[in-house]
């Protein structure tokens, strides 16, 4: 009997911090700050952890996205609509969410 294959979808994000790329699959959450080290990168690592246990305990993608929108750092670029890596964290979510 075969496994199913998880299919994984990857997105990029601008925030104030760089370029976070955001792949998701299945319940698994990894996420990459387009620059190696630093807080910020460790922070997103942390946080994709968190997320990737939370969808596994049962949480659905819309209310990891809720929990997530609308945190915003120093290093916000909101002509693009970006509060901080959590923000775009939560519209990753958002998207893959959505049909």
């Amino acid at each position: 009997m075969s496994t199913p294959q998880s299919t994984s979808v990857t997105t990029k994000h601008r925030t104030g911090c760089g370029t976070l790329y955001v792949t998701r699959a299945g319940e698994r959450v990894t996420a990459s700050l387009g620059k190696a080290g630093g807080c910020a990168a460790s922070q997103v690592g942390i946080i994709t952890a968190l997320l990737s246990l939370a969808l596994v305990k049962g949480a659905s993608s819309e209310d990891v996205a809720r929990c997530l929108r609308g945190t915003s750092c120093p290093h916000a670029s909101p002509p693009r609509g970006v509060l901080s890596c959590g923000d775009a964290l939560a519209e990753a979510m958002a998207q893959e969410a959505t049909p």
